[in-house]
């Protein structure tokens, strides 16, 4: 499995977040902090994952096998949703501009298989045995998905999701004042 990293740079929502506070009176971080969360799912980081997914199906009592292989990549994305924050957590201190901010746990927020990025690379079918049905591929592709899920871990695509989460917020916290800011995570 070849891996490709990239980070979303999420600093565009803290470019817009801070336009929209210019206006006649300024956000208080109570109202920031609401429409981040009204905003849903804040990506903080995506990777490509080159998946190869295989089959041998040898089976002693059938005369034949089956052999087949996949190539695909699957994008996942990762951060914190946010439709899951908790303001009562939150702990502000305007006279001595510090923030205890407590957010949900980063997690993987989605993983996406494209059809047309999916391709065959090789099928060999002997015997009296049968081509691979479309059901089963299906399966063999649904088991490639599962097995990048638990290949997260290893990534490092939560400990990135959770870096660049603290990065997003610290900026932001400080463009609204803060000078003592502490972030935290729910645990899962």
């Amino acid at each position: 499995m070849r891996l490709f990293r990239t980070i979303v740079i999420v600093s565009f929502l803290a470019g817009m977040l801070l336009t929209a506070s210019c206006g006649p009176r300024p956000r208080t971080t109570e109202e920031t902090l609401r429409e981040l969360s009204a905003a849903g799912e804040l990506v903080t980081c995506e990777y490509t994952v080159s998946k190869v997914i295989k089959a041998d199906d040898v089976v002693p009592w059938k005369i034949g096998e089956r052999k087949i292989l996949f190539c695909c990549n699957a994008y996942l994305k990762a951060g914190v949703d946010m439709t899951a924050y908790n303001p009562d957590k939150t702990v502000i201190d305007r006279g001595q501009k510090s923030i205890i901010l407590i957010l949900p746990a980063p997690k993987v927020l989605s993983v996406n298989i494209p059809v047309e990025e999916i391709r065959q690379v090789y099928s060999r079918v002997t015997g009296l045995r049968a081509e691979f049905s479309a059901e089963e591929r299906g399966r063999l592709l649904k088991q490639g998905e599962e097995a990048i899920l638990l290949d997260v871990p290893k990534m490092g695509i939560i400990r990135d999701a959770r870096q660049n989460a603290l990065t997003f917020f610290d900026s932001l916290l400080r463009s609204l004042g803060y000078e003592d800011i502490s972030i935290y995570f729910d645990s899962l």
